[in-house]
């Protein structure tokens, strides 16, 4: 029969290093259970504000639009996704058709009598618009990633 001893070896939650006997003894587990119900609430927070931030961003992309300027005119026009596909189909419809002029439907559902670089001015303001948009939900996603407090995350949120 051998006459080994087997010790438990148990590492610190925080570091990772294992720790000696008198170590663990002396750790404040009360405190570490009270960083992991933070760290726990900070995550949930985050899950929640990210959730959110998808949805109105979501919500704010299907409905948005934009004002442009052509000729003497100002014109709202839808600015989704799917408009600025419907834009990029028109402009390759009038190159390959030589087509100068044609109709455009506007954000109310009217139409006004478009050239070809009238659309595309109207493919570059959908385009940036877009990119706004992204650009704004992106900081607050780095933001909310960042936050090391839930304090700091409620400012976030309004």
């Amino acid at each position: 029969m051998n006459n080994y001893s087997y010790k438990t070896f148990v590492a610190n939650p925080i570091t990772g290093k294992l720790w000696s006997e008198a170590e663990f003894n002396e750790f404040n587990w009360s405190e570490f259970e009270n960083e992991s119900k933070k760290k726990n609430l900070l995550i949930s927070k985050k899950e929640q504000l990210l959730n959110e931030l998808k949805n109105y961003f979501e919500s704010k992309s299907k409905s948005l639009t934009v004002k442009v300027s052509i000729g003497n005119k100002e014109i709202e026009v839808n600015a989704t996704r799917e408009a600025l596909q419907n834009v990029d189909v028109l402009l390759r419809r009038m190159s390959k058709k030589n087509l100068t002029e044609t109709d455009f439907r506007l954000a109310n559902d009217s139409f006004v009598a478009v050239s070809f670089d009238d659309v595309v001015v109207i493919q570059d303001a959908i385009e940036e618009v877009g990119l706004e948009l992204y650009h704004e939900k992106w900081d607050k996603e780095n933001s909310i990633s960042k936050a090391k407090l839930v304090s700091e995350l409620e400012k976030i949120g309004d």
